[in-house]
């Protein structure tokens, strides 16, 4: 994956034992990833994460990150994603975080 996308890193996950790929540049997951995806969409119930994923990178893309409120509204967008996942922070924690 690494090779292929021309970006990111290979790191190992302790917790469940896999190597995981991950992209954390901003522009990479703009430019590479997101295109990719968008030419091969995913076919399961996590196209509908990856859309909200694609929003969030666009609001952080135009900074709305760095505002009360464009963060707020990037931490609801978070918390509908993998809804079935394991959460660690509940909104009402992360919302007591922020220093902006």
């Amino acid at each position: 994956m690494k090779s292929y996308f021309g970006c990111g890193a290979i790191r190992y996950s302790k917790r469940d034992q896999t190597n995981r790929y991950e992209v954390r540049c901003l522009e990479d997951l703009i430019k590479r990833i997101i295109p990719h995806f968008m030419n091969f969409p995913l076919l399961s119930s996590k196209n509908k994460d990856f859309k909200l994923f694609c929003k969030v990178c666009e609001m952080m893309r135009r900074e709305e990150h760095k505002t009360h409120k464009g963060l707020v509204k990037i931490i609801d967008i978070a918390l509908k994603m993998n809804i079935n996942g394991s959460r660690i922070y509940k909104r009402k924690f992360l919302l007591s975080k922020l220093k902006i």
